[in-house]
């Protein structure tokens, strides 16, 4: 027998793994016949299958707003829209602690160690991280979004189970760094030049992230420095708002269209 007849089902890796060679050797002629399920969506076209909802209307509609949130916060956000929406909520929380340095300080003082908070701030990251993950291309390695799903509350549990100290530095840290992406690729390759401006505040926010996350009792430490005296704190706030307004500015008058 032939090296052909001795072969046995051979499964393919990757995006094609669906698909079966199987080779056989009948009397008369020996032959490789493919199995394959044709693709039928863009996303099995090119390779990343995202899982088949099963369930309810209900299940499959959110499904599909889950997707379309993801479609435009990760594609379809043009660098006016990223420049409007930074730009008013740097001008509406500098503005704000502008004027409220003493009813802030107070509350500022308990939130790196205020559990409640932390929890809510983990719970919006956990659903930001659970709808990138369920509807992002991820190529080859679409079999690990199944697992992902699942790690991701679990590893939500354990976190308020056993690491809730500084538990609010670190999930702003992580909401930081899920922030940041979807304002990089809205300024990517994108004219004029002054969309810089939108770069510089994201790679500020991965920086802090990452730092808020791996030694969060550095958050307790910059919070501790911006609000040792109301001088301080106001010069911050003005660089904020100011920060902010130019931000506005160009978006409104260079970015293009939203």
């Amino acid at each position: 027998m032939g090296p052909i007849g001795r072969m046995g089902p051979i499964r393919l890796m990757g995006p094609t793994s669906r698909c079966r060679i199987r080779a056989s050797r009948p009397r008369s002629s020996s032959q490789i016949v493919f199995h394959c399920p044709i693709p039928q969506t863009p996303q099995e076209i090119n390779g990343s299958v995202p899982p088949v909802v099963v369930g309810t209307r209900s299940s499959r509609r959110m499904s599909e707003l889950a997707q379309s949130l993801y479609d435009w916060l990760y594609r379809g956000l043009s660098l006016r829209s990223a420049g409007l929406i930074v730009g008013l909520l740097l001008v509406a929380s500098h503005a704000y602690a502008f004027f409220n340095y003493h009813q802030l300080r107070p509350a500022l003082k308990e939130a790196p160690r205020n559990k409640r908070l932390g929890t809510i701030l983990l719970a919006v990251a956990l659903a930001w991280s659970l709808l990138l993950v369920s509807s992002m291309d991820m190529g080859e390695f679409w079999r690990v979004r199944r697992i992902a799903l699942v790690l991701l509350p679990v590893t939500f549990g354990l976190m308020l189970a056993y690491v809730d100290e500084f538990l609010t530095a670190r999930a702003l840290g992580i909401l930081l760094l899920l922030a940041a992406s979807p304002v990089l690729n809205a300024a990517f390759l994108e004219d004029p030049k002054s969309r810089v401006l939108l770069p510089i505040l994201a790679y500020l926010w991965i920086l802090l992230g990452m730092f808020w996350v791996g030694m969060p009792y550095l958050f307790r430490d910059h919070l501790g420095w911006a609000t040792a005296t109301e001088a301080r704190w106001k010069k911050l706030s003005l660089g904020g708002l100011a920060y902010g307004m130019v931000v506005l500015v160009c978006a409104l008058a260079l970015w293009g269209t939203a």
